[in-house]
């Protein structure tokens, strides 16, 4: 589950590499456990769905593996952005 850390919209590294999860601590884990929980995945319906497409006016949470199944884009520039199939960037 470490690229669902990575990729989860509402989740921030805020400690150093050594710490919790490579710097993915405890409280902020939960925190966004309890968020996912009331996101439902557009593809598989089920609850859970902690990443988000980057762009700010889409609304649609998927599952890491679901999103990778079907056809989101998942991109680290800095940090890590997700774009749903709608909205992929395109070279």
């Amino acid at each position: 589950h470490e690229v669902c850390l990575l990729f989860s919209a509402a989740l921030v590294q805020a400690g150093g590499v050594d710490e919790g999860i490579n710097g993915f601590l405890p409280n902020d884990i939960k925190r966004e456990l309890a968020r996912g929980k009331k996101l439902a995945c557009i593809y598989c319906r089920g609850p859970g769905a902690t990443v988000g497409c980057s762009v700010p006016s889409c609304r649609k949470s998927y599952h890491y593996p679901c999103g990778f199944q079907n056809g989101a884009q998942f991109v680290f520039r800095d940090k890590y952005w997700s774009y749903c199939p709608q909205h992929r960037q395109h070279q």
